[in-house]
């Protein structure tokens, strides 16, 4: 079972429903991955001027735990395909800085995209 953990800075400014919902998702794809995630962000730190996050539709979670990119990648495709499940096309999952310092994945309403 994973374990989900949030960063001290995180801040919520309000937990809309794409957040809702895209973090059920997010614990449901790795409900039986043994990793620990942490998320990052949500509502906080420093992104671009218009920003999903700024908007209550984007948080930002890393691992420590992979072995190679290729486990990486597998599970952001597993992330993204649960939250669009439902919801085909509204959500999108990438990884950012992949292999360097700061590496992490991104998740957020899809461009263009409203939710609910």
């Amino acid at each position: 079972m994973s374990k989900i953990l949030f960063r001290d800075t995180v801040k919520f400014r309000v937990l809309t429903p794409s957040l809702a919902w895209m973090l059920y998702c997010f614990e449901k794809a790795t409900r039986v991955d043994t990793r620990q995630y942490i998320i990052s962000s949500v509502n906080d730190s420093q992104h671009l001027e218009n920003s999903k996050h700024y908007r209550d539709m984007a948080f930002d979670f890393f691992s420590l735990d992979f072995h190679d990119n290729a486990e990486k990648e597998a599970l952001r495709l597993e992330v993204q395909s649960v939250m669009n499940l439902e919801f085909p096309g509204k959500f999108t999952v990438i990884i950012e800085n992949m292999g360097m310092r700061g590496e992490h994945f991104h998740c957020q309403v899809t461009k263009g995209q409203t939710f609910p």
